[in-house]
């Protein structure tokens, strides 16, 4: 158990550490195929669950579950390209995290099954102000990729001048909305 649950922190906080996976902008188009991936997968891990059984079975279903919790708050998360739906994909995951370490807790009794419950617990928590914690450092990095995208989209623009008429008109309506103009 711990060594997953611990797996699952450290992979968690790098993400949240680095910035890395959440910067990124999808289209609506974009959004609607990985929905789509998001819940073909959750329907395949959901199927792989139903060869287990007893708790086995039901931390394979919280598993399946919290994975496609996680990635349809990513999927809106980039869509949205808002901190605040960044910020809530985050949590998502601690709790998807946390949910699954509390089912796994399921298989111990007694004094063993509250030291695993606490242990969840604490662990969320730390997660949660951790979340919390980064958002100044996620708050630059949206700075800086605004930032970026104005500064693109005025290259973009600056190219479309070189052309003339309706080459120009459709490069520069192609500018404004790879850019979100």
């Amino acid at each position: 158990m711990n060594t997953t649950h611990n797996i699952a922190w450290a992979g968690l906080l790098t993400v949240l550490l680095t910035g890395q996976a959440w910067a990124q902008i999808i289209t609506k188009a974009e959004y609607e195929e990985g929905k789509t991936r998001v819940n073909a997968a959750y329907d395949q891990e959901k199927k792989a669950c139903s060869k287990l059984s007893g708790n086995q079975e039901d931390v394979c279903k919280v598993e399946a579950k919290a994975n496609r919790e996680a990635g349809l708050a990513d999927l809106d998360a980039s869509l949205k390209g808002t901190l605040d739906a960044r910020i809530s994909a985050e949590e998502e995951k601690v709790n998807g995290i946390y949910d699954i370490a509390k089912e796994k807790c399921d298989d111990y009794n007694g004094d063993a099954k509250d030291l695993c419950l606490t242990k969840a617990k604490a662990d969320r928590n730390t997660g949660m102000a951790n979340v919390k914690a980064n958002r100044k450092t996620m708050e630059a990095r949206q700075e800086a990729a605004e930032k970026k995208m104005e500064s693109d989209y005025e290259v973009a623009l600056k190219k479309c001048d070189s052309y003339a008429g309706d080459v120009k008109s459709s490069c520069k309506d192609k500018a404004k909305a790879d850019y979100r103009q």
